[in-house]
């Protein structure tokens, strides 16, 4: 008998919950999402095209594309920023081979103790690189103190058609 008084005792304190509550439905979220803007490319200095630089074709080969990059970079700053001559940053094939460099790098810049300046093609990749005029601005962007992915017209773009993007995000041919 005392069992069920305490039985008894017990419903009365906790009466039976039954049903539990319904799950709450979510209400659903309108959300607009907007991309991400994508930075603009910073302007110029003035200072760019306040003195325009010499850039001396060593190869032939290469004054037609040279002179495509110059104008690529003229059109996208306004002003010119180089010109074709004689005793100015030498533009030349260079074998990659006899470097440090990737014997399947597209192009570089290579500057000396003496404060002058190249831009080195691959021969290798020459032939199998169908436009090599943005390669070149890119590279001469470079004398205008640009660096690799930065925003400026011609330092960001994808490998031109013939090329690839290799380890380390090398323009490779």
């Amino acid at each position: 008998m005392i069992i069920v008084a305490v039985l008894a005792t017990v419903a009365l304190i906790a009466p039976d919950p039954g049903e539990p509550p319904p799950i709450p439905t979510p209400t659903p979220v309108t959300q607009t999402i907007t991309p991400p803007l994508l930075p603009r490319a910073t302007p110029a200095p003035l200072t760019a095209c306040a003195s325009i630089q010499v850039v001396t074709v060593a190869d032939s080969e290469l004054a037609g594309v040279t002179q495509a990059g110059i104008d690529l970079l003229t059109e996208a700053l306004g002003c010119v920023p180089f010109v074709l001559g004689e005793g100015g940053v030498s533009v030349a094939f260079h074998d990659f081979a006899k470097s440090w460099y990737s014997l399947r790098l597209l192009s570089t810049v290579a500057g000396y103790a003496d404060g002058h300046w190249e831009v080195w093609v691959n021969p290798v990749c020459w032939s199998l690189v169908s436009d090599w005029a943005e390669t070149l601005a890119h590279e001469l962007g470079h004398m205008l103190g640009w660096g690799d992915m930065d925003g400026h017209p011609y330092m960001t773009w994808p490998a031109p058609p013939g090329a690839r993007v290799g380890p380390g995000s090398i323009i490779e041919c």
